[in-house]
């Protein structure tokens, strides 16, 4: 578990595999953030309005035209930093999208402590806190 100062954290996913969903949620749960689920962009910009995420996971195969349009779009519109998941190791693919705005990058397979560490230095230099010295994440 992440320390107390994080488990306000609301985190949406956007994304439409049932499988990875499932994957992110669980492991975002074992964090201790709050979790949103937009199953495509028009959800995602929906509730963007409602509940302003703090950080924004886009998982997402390649860096095809529809997934640029939605990564568009959240930057567009949330200053939540955005985390790219996709299993595509092309550098090309990193390149564009920090050209679109991604604030990291994941790539799958990862562990739960992987991803809930990316997100949580995110968080802290996005709010520019003090490390959480002393503290760990646990599986």
């Amino acid at each position: 578990m992440i320390a107390e100062s994080i488990k306000q954290n609301r985190a949406m996913i956007v994304r439409n595999d049932p499988g990875m969903l499932e994957l992110l949620s669980s492991s975002l749960e074992s964090g201790g953030y709050n979790i949103i689920i937009a199953a495509d962009e028009d959800e995602a910009m929906a509730l963007l309005d409602k509940v302003a995420p703090d950080i924004v996971i886009l998982d997402t195969v390649t860096s095809d035209a529809h997934s640029l349009h939605i990564l568009d779009s959240l930057k567009n519109k949330s200053n939540a930093p955005v985390i790219i998941v996709t299993a595509d190791n092309e550098i090309e693919t990193l390149q564009i999208m920090f050209e679109h705005g991604a604030d990291d990058f994941i790539r799958k397979p990862f562990s739960t402590l992987t991803f809930l560490a990316h997100l949580h230095a995110k968080l802290r230099r996005c709010r520019k806190t003090p490390a959480l010295a002393g503290h760990h994440i646990e599986n």
